[in-house]
């Protein structure tokens, strides 16, 4: 099976100690079974301070409970006491996992870092805008996948070149067109001109109700953030409320004039979701509304920022860790996307 990854994960390294923002913080840390058997047999204080804070929930998954929102193994040195005794092999699968979603496709495994981690962000956010960031996969015997993987690849590099009002136009008349295909002709009889979406002008046309009605879409996605999402910690829910408070919206309108997030970094945070999410497709058929969810959040973090006076990137990492590791948020998001096109 062949593993690929962007180019930037190879310069990869946790902070440890010295994280501003630490996955032990937050997130009740679930605890796979082999894990579980092991901690039952460690011996001596530490075994018993395992046991004696290993809880199971409705679903009978086990798992730390937070306390003072972190996990109780967190030291005052912001370690991880179980890694520090035992090794990292002693902590749960999704310890070891993090930061990294890994995804498996037909012929080839992604491994993508988060967004919601800050060692990974500075990567992200500092990546070249070029085609060898992240990698094409090979071809497939998936008619769809293919499909999907030369969209993503034009997509990636639409998202380079322009800004993101013009990408978004692009790539959703892409998707379009790709969902067409998708819902009623065989994939891999189709031969569809993927360098027209970078550089032809038809794929950038939007008119003034199309225009309205992504920005509508925003504020109802924003919305929706803040009534129907779960949300993780407060200062979250205080940055969705800033953002969509109807009196806050009109006294501040005015002040936000030239306070646009950097545009590299929107082109940043677009491949970023681009590269996670453009393949979902090939489970579910469902390309619009998948293209729908990446421009959203994109859009989302964007006017968050704008609203709020907070650095995007710092946004987009709490959008990612509020919303990318909650699968329940996520279809939730999906749900509404579905309802709403």
């Amino acid at each position: 099976m062949k593993i690929l990854y962007p180019e930037y994960c190879q310069r990869f390294s946790c902070l440890a100690g010295a994280c501003p923002d630490s996955c032990c913080e937050a997130w009740e840390i679930c605890i796979d079974p082999d894990t579980v058997s092991f901690y039952r047999s460690v011996p001596g204080r530490l075994g018993e301070r395992l046991r004696s804070a290993l809880s199971v929930d409705e679903d009978g998954d086990a798992y730390f409970p937070l306390v003072k929102g972190k996990c109780p193994f967190l030291n005052p040195d912001r370690l991880c006491d179980v890694h520090a005794a035992l090794g990292e092999a002693a902590t749960s699968a999704v310890c070891r996992q993090y930061p990294y979603f890994i995804e498996e496709y037909e012929g080839f495994t992604e491994r993508c870092p988060s967004l919601s981690c800050p060692a990974a962000a500075a990567l992200i956010f500092s990546e070249p805008l070029n085609a060898d960031v992240y990698p094409v996969p090979p071809e497939t015997e998936d008619g769809l996948l293919d499909l999907l993987i030369a969209g993503r690849a034009a997509a990636l590099q639409t998202a380079a070149e322009c800004y993101f009002a013009e990408s978004a136009a692009r790539i959703r008349a892409m998707a379009e067109d790709l969902q067409e295909i998708a819902d009623g002709f065989d994939p891999s009889d189709i031969v569809y001109d993927f360098d027209a979406v970078v550089s032809s002008s038809v794929y950038a046309e939007t008119t003034t109700e199309d225009q309205a009605a992504f920005l509508a879409l925003r504020h109802r996605y924003l919305r929706f953030l803040l009534s129907d999402a779960e949300i993780l910690t407060e200062e979250w829910r205080v940055l969705l409320e800033r953002t969509v408070d109807p009196p806050f919206h009109k006294m501040r309108e005015a002040d936000f004039s030239g306070k646009e997030p950097p545009p590299d970094a929107v082109k940043r945070a677009l491949r970023y979701f681009l590269y996670r999410y453009f393949l979902k497709p090939v489970n579910d058929g469902d390309i619009l509304l998948w293209t729908a969810f990446i421009l959203q959040s994109v859009a989302a973090c964007t006017e968050i920022s704008r609203r709020t006076g907070v650095g995007f990137e710092t946004v987009a990492r709490r959008y990612s860790k509020e919303i990318e590791h909650d699968p329940e948020n996520i279809d939730r998001l999906l749900d509404f996307l579905a309802e709403q096109l």
